[in-house]
């Protein structure tokens, strides 16, 4: 019906979350609130986990240890789980590989840390009485900067929509749970 509105209630509600429904609303709604699995297979959540794998080996490493190298051997290590016939073709396959191959890289190897992160793939959870829900957030990395963090986040594909929903739940999280954001 036309006109009509459905409120959906979620316990817990994770920055998946949001990456999901930016995607696919239908696609979110079928498989969070329904529980359905969806028969198309995600070629971006296999990606997504390559490159959480790849990011977390990288950043356990010691500082001098981290280098082109390791970060090309991390990617040959965990893509080698990654099948050509969950992507559109041999060329989106390829293409994929170089893309996220170029991307890891500039992300992980241009900037020298010296010391380790403060988290590293590390779940947080906040009650957020104020949206009637549990805000859950993993910081994937988050770095110290004089006398405040750098969180880095890793997304296989994003948009200015989906950085600006991430922003703002990470800086309402951050407010909450440490008293303090501050936005550069």
């Amino acid at each position: 019906m036309i006109g009509m509105e459905y409120r959906i209630s979620i316990a817990t509600l994770t920055d998946y979350h949001l990456q999901d429904f930016i995607r696919c609303p239908y696609q979110f709604y079928y498989f969070h609130i329904e529980g359905k699995i969806t028969t198309q297979s995600d070629w971006r959540k296999m990606v997504q986990v390559v490159v959480n794998q790849v990011v977390s080996r990288y950043y356990k490493l010691p500082p001098k240890s981290q280098t082109t190298k390791k970060v090309l051997e991390f990617i040959d290590d965990h893509w080698s789980a990654i099948e050509v016939r969950q992507f559109e073709s041999t060329i989106h396959y390829n293409k994929t590989l170089a893309n996220i191959t170029d991307h890891l890289l500039q992300c992980l190897t241009t900037e020298r840390i010296e010391n380790p992160p403060l988290f590293l793939y590390e779940k947080f959870n906040m009650n957020m009485d104020e949206l009637g829900t549990e805000l859950s957030l993993t910081f994937e990395v988050a770095e110290w900067s004089g006398n405040s963090f750098i969180i880095k986040k890793y997304l296989v594909d994003t948009d200015e929509e989906m950085n600006l929903l991430f922003n703002n739940m990470i800086s309402v999280f951050c407010e909450k749970a440490f008293g303090h954001y501050r936005k550069e």
